[in-house]
């Protein structure tokens, strides 16, 4: 009896550690997913897209139009350069032509977020990881109650029958 009692002490403590880690766990996965979605706004703002509303499935596109845009904003730019060098006298070399829009690589912000979400799919395999040893250890922990619980009402049967006997 005291065999399973002590099972259950054990099985019960092992059960609040794992508990325990899967909330640190969930911590740092909302962690990651607040800092993923402010990033992801934040390269959203940077691109010119003012809205609050967040569309992952459009965003790639978004992105792929918002760097042809700037593509054709920098041609355009380089075209009235140009003209202004032609319509100027004496002119030696032609200086290099500064962007004021960017390159045409992603935000930062964006890369920012694509690593918060990132880590966020690592922390998420491992809650659900963790999550399935708390379900076994709780499946044990079911087990070894029953097996008590029977113990405890077979001695209260005999009891009762001895009662009964003696009576």
């Amino acid at each position: 009896m005291q065999g399973l009692h002590q099972n259950l002490d054990q099985e019960l403590f092992v059960c609040f550690q794992q508990y325990s880690s899967i909330e640190e766990i969930r911590k740092e996965l909302f962690k990651n997913l607040n800092s993923g979605l402010y990033y992801l706004s934040q390269a959203r703002f940077q691109m010119g897209r003012r809205s609050h509303t967040l569309n992952p499935l459009s965003f790639g596109n978004d992105l792929i139009a918002s760097q042809r845009i700037r593509i054709n904003q920098e041609e355009q730019i380089s075209l009235q350069y140009q003209d202004e060098l032609d319509n100027q006298e004496n002119i030696t070399s032609p200086k290099k032509i500064i962007s004021r829009f960017g390159s045409t690589r992603t935000p930062r912000s964006l890369n920012n977020a694509q690593k918060s979400f990132q880590e966020t799919l690592e922390v998420i395999v491992q809650l659900g990881e963790k999550q399935i040893e708390l379900d076994q250890q709780i499946k044990r922990i079911n087990s070894l109650k029953k097996k008590l619980d029977k113990k405890k009402n077979k001695k209260k049967n005999k009891k009762q029958i001895h009662e009964e006997n003696f009576l």
